[in-house]
């Protein structure tokens, strides 16, 4: 349902990407109520690109760490609540990219004020998602993941059946076990 494209300048290891990418599945998953199966993560780190303009002062030729997310919206996800995931999101990053122990790549011939500017996280932007097809169904608008969830339970298992889908396996028994889930198929 969400995609998170995660935009770097700075180098990460497959150890940060995982941390990163569990936490905001973690993350999502649980404010939203929302499979896990559902939260996909890009992660991109373009080269040189061109001149870059912030302020309308030259940055230099690389984007920004920057973390654009394609969401659902609606009355029961407000501004407030994507407010408190990117706040979190950014506390997260934060810890991941300072720490040596994931693999973090060494920026020794950098400056105090060059390291700081490539390992800062300049933005996290959430945008509308206005419709989406993801794994053969239509995704559902904010508020109807229980009608959804029950309306697509034949599909699912179907999948598994039928096609041995051990993502959708894994996505049936992360319903039967986790209790804001289990509450939206009843």
């Amino acid at each position: 349902m969400p995609l998170y494209e995660i935009s770097h300048c700075i180098p990460l290891s497959r150890e940060q990407k995982d941390a990163l990418a569990e936490f905001i599945t973690d993350l999502h998953a649980t404010t939203f109520v929302t499979p896990r199966l559902f939260v996909n993560i890009a992660f991109d780190q373009p080269g040189p690109i061109g001149a870059i303009y912030s302020g309308g002062t030259s940055r230099g030729q690389t984007l920004p760490n920057y973390i654009r997310a394609t969401v659902r919206v609606g009355p029961s996800r407000p501004k407030e609540k994507y407010d408190e995931v990117a706040m979190k999101i950014q506390s997260r990053w934060d810890e991941v990219v300072n720490d040596a122990t994931l693999g973090a790549h060494s920026l020794a011939k950098l400056t105090a004020k060059e390291e700081r500017h490539v390992k800062n996280l300049h933005a996290i932007v959430f945008c509308p998602m206005v419709a989406a097809l993801e794994n053969g169904v239509v995704v559902p608008g904010p508020g109807d993941e229980g009608t959804w969830l029950k309306d697509n339970m034949a599909y699912f298992q179907e999948q598994v059946d039928v096609h041995n889908d051990n993502d959708i396996r894994d996505m049936l028994k992360e319903i039967s076990e986790r209790e804001d889930l289990k509450k939206l198929v009843k």
